[in-house]
């Protein structure tokens, strides 16, 4: 009988008086009628890209946060260029808040800034702009972005030693041998698939499809930073599995 490493949600519904000896018996009966899943138990790689995976997602959740709190600093000081653009943190959003940080406070000013993409007109944008300045919000609005930054710089810190992690993987699945890796702008992406914000800046889409051997990315609903979490666990196995059947279904 093989040893397995279970979950204890499969194993505590026994009655009556509970014993080590009674629960030991029990568990052994349901393992030998196949009614137990074994757990999975990720090699060292697996558990370095897990970790620093995991940190990651940390990191973007952290930097969204300071995201967040320069929205409402700017909320009270009666500035509403985050209801303009789309993304404070874009071209037009950084650049504006860094205006503001510097110093900047004429409305008119911001102007220049502002991207010819965005679609509010200019009288709105003029609007958006008129604050009240109180030292104590542009004081953490300040303090919000310098961490938003430090965030920012983290993260990319971080990506590189998943790439590495990425490169050993796929390393061991191509016997040593790894072809060059286009940067991740060369690749043509899914047309169907809406690119996110939190993507790994590094071409993730090549290094995944040399360690399953399959483009898993291309599966639909599946981003890169879900495949990359859900490497070398039972998930990734079950997912590729599910989209073989719908291919030779369809």
């Amino acid at each position: 009988m093989e040893v397995y490493l279970c979950n204890a949600r499969q194993t505590h519904n026994i009655t009556g008086k509970k014993t080590d000896e009674s629960d030991a018996q029990w568990i052994q009966r349901l393992h030998s009628c196949g009614l137990l899943n074994s757990s999975f138990l990720p090699d060292d790689r697996i558990e370095t890209l897990r970790t620093l995976v995991r940190y990651r997602r940390s990191l973007s959740n952290d930097s969204s946060s300071y995201i967040l709190r320069m929205q409402k600093s700017l909320e009270l000081m009666n500035v509403k260029i985050h209801t303009v653009i789309s993304d404070l943190m874009g071209k037009t959003g950084t650049a504006i808040v860094e205006a503001i940080i510097n110093g900047e406070r004429k409305a008119e000013h911001f102007l220049p800034l502002v991207d010819g993409r965005i679609k509010a007109d200019r009288e709105t944008i003029l609007k958006s702009l008129e604050g009240n300045w109180r030292t104590e919000h542009l004081f953490l609005l300040k303090q919000s972005y310098t961490m938003y930054q430090f965030i920012q710089n983290q993260l990319l810190v971080c990506e590189q030693e998943v790439e590495k992690t990425l490169q050993l993987m796929a390393a061991e699945k191509q016997e040593g041998v790894i072809e060059n890796i286009a940067p991740k702008s060369t690749y043509s992406a899914n047309p169907l698939k809406k690119k996110t914000k939190n993507e790994p800046t590094f071409n993730t889409r090549e290094y995944l499809k040399m360690i399953h051997g399959t483009d898993v990315i291309a599966i639909y609903g599946i981003s890169e930073t879900v495949i990359t979490r859900w490497s070398g666990t039972k998930k990734i196995s079950l997912l590729m599995t599910m989209n073989s059947i719908k291919k030779n279904s369809d």
